[in-house]
């Protein structure tokens, strides 16, 4: 249980990386207005998911010594899906854009904030859980948020 729990968060927090450094670096290109950002998200969001279980998988088979069932494979192929699950909010942020309701650049704007409110969720999260308390809370918070902003900083800097 507390390594399918570990594998999960893992997954949904990389994923939650991995989403700004691809939106950070897919509206780059000015060719590519917010639903095909979107979609290249989700795309690569799903190829890193199936790159990721399959390192799992290979790795968990080595461990164990003989192939695995296929609910083992199952289980192994839910407890990284949080990582595509990651770029979802971000997506619809874009999908604001794709409708019109702002423009493509602050739908981008938006769609980096929703991952870096995803960051801050987990520090938060984190620190409560820990009974951490405010001051420790924050600086949990801080840092995992730091790296998020360190990717839209990148992206700034490049575009």
């Amino acid at each position: 249980m507390r390594h399918a729990t570990v594998a999960r968060l893992t997954s949904s927090i990389y994923g939650t990386v991995l989403t700004i450094a691809l939106i950070a670096a897919y509206s780059a290109e000015e060719s590519l207005d917010p639903i095909l950002i979107a979609a290249a998200l989700l795309v690569t969001l799903g190829v890193f998911w199936l790159a990721h279980s399959q390192a799992e998988l290979l790795a968990m088979r080595y461990a164990v010594g003989h192939a695995l069932s296929r609910s083992e494979i199952r289980v192994e192929l839910r407890h990284a899906w949080p990582m595509v699950e990651a770029g979802l909010l971000p997506s619809g942020a874009l999908l604001l854009g794709t409708i019109g309701l702002v423009s493509d650049d602050t739908s981008v704007t938006l769609a980096l904030g929703v991952g870096v409110a995803q960051l801050a969720a987990w520090g938060l999260e984190i620190g409560m859980r820990e009974k951490l308390g405010t001051l420790r809370t924050v600086g949990v918070t801080s840092i995992n948020v730091s790296l998020g902003l360190a990717v839209v900083g990148l992206k700034l800097l490049i575009h």
